[in-house]
């Protein structure tokens, strides 16, 4: 494994050697987790001020280890390339960190029903980053009209990635083109949409549980319940699994590297700095709306998503000022 991880380690550090104390967190657990490192697979348990800060480790983080007596631990959490995080569920205004250190993010949804443009919106919007976005609809052989489906949803959404694929008619080789070796990508999306299946067929093997497609509920069962990390030789990638999501709240925003990115550079040329988008003369989100630079629904969504996002960051600024009180 010294060497799948070496690669990986390139790419983050672009340097040519792993350190023996630098390990990288597959798989976390209440007050500890599974690492990997030069000398292989081992579980560390998390120092004392890492458990009472405000950081929350991810897996995918490469972070600093040392022994101590007979246990393994882990003392720093190295800068992070990239974060993939979202609001808790419920009614908390609090971050939940999703992955960290991923090149690649595969939006994975089912074609087998109906694939509303607010949702794809939603999940493209909330969880954009530094790094790549592909949406990545599965179970295909389950949609009679994949490809009029699928054509619909590009005019909606020209501007971002997206592709088709079939555990059931193996095509899973049809997705290599997407990523290079080394890198890391995290499957995110709905419960039962073949996630942990998807993983399995590119791993080879049963290392994810599965569970089987309900004709009744017309649902996928969830089956992932924590967040994991496995590499897949063929393709020489690393891929994060992650629970199915009930909820998609607003927490951090990276407009420079979000899907909307372009609506955001269109943004600075408006005339007045406060223009909603909306009504103000001399738009150039709206003028770009007129000449088909954006599509009404990625203008619709844009519009939506960032009123939203505005009450969440007003929210987090009151609190920031009471904390400081």
């Amino acid at each position: 494994m010294n060497e799948e991880l070496l690669l990986s380690y390139k790419k983050y550090a672009e340097t040519s050697e792993l350190p023996s104390d630098v390990g990288r967190i597959v798989e976390l657990q209440r007050g500890s987790a599974t690492v990997l490192n030069a000398q292989g697979q081992f579980t560390a348990h998390l120092a004392s001020h890492l458990i009472e800060s405000e950081l929350q480790l991810a897996v995918g983080d490469w972070c600093k280890i040392s022994r101590d007596a007979e246990n393994m631990r882990i003392n720093e959490c190295l800068p992070r390339k990239s974060s993939l995080s979202r609001k808790v569920s419920g009614t908390q205004l609090r971050k939940q960190m999703i992955a960290s250190n991923i090149d690649l993010l595969c939006i994975c949804l089912s074609m087998r029903g109906t694939i509303r443009p607010s949702v794809i919106g939603r999940y493209i919007f909330v969880l954009s980053g530094n790094y790549r976005q592909l949406l990545l609809f599965t179970q295909k052989d389950l949609c009679p009209n994949a490809d009029e489906k699928l054509k619909e949803i590009r005019c909606a959404f020209p501007h971002i990635q997206m592709a088709t694929i079939s555990a059931v008619h193996d095509d899973i080789d049809e997705l290599y083109s997407y990523f290079k070796p080394g890198e890391t990508l995290a499957l995110v999306g709905p419960s039962g949409v073949g996630k942990s299946t998807l993983i399995n067929c590119f791993v080879d093997n049963e290392q994810q549980a599965t569970s089987h497609f309900s004709l009744k509920s017309n649902k996928g069962r969830h089956t992932t319940t924590s967040r994991s990390m496995h590499y897949c030789n063929e393709s020489q990638i690393w891929i994060i699994d992650t629970p199915g999501m009930r909820e998609l709240g607003i927490w951090d925003m990276n407009q420079e590297n979000s899907a909307f990115g372009m609506i955001y550079r269109l943004a600075e040329e408006c005339k007045f700095s406060n223009c909603t988008h909306t009504v103000e003369p001399y738009c150039r989100i709206q003028a770009a709306l007129y000449t088909g630079e954006i599509t009404q629904e990625e203008y619709k969504q844009f519009i939506k998503l960032e009123h939203e996002r505005k009450r969440i960051r007003k929210v987090q600024q009151c609190r920031s000022r009471k904390n400081k009180k």
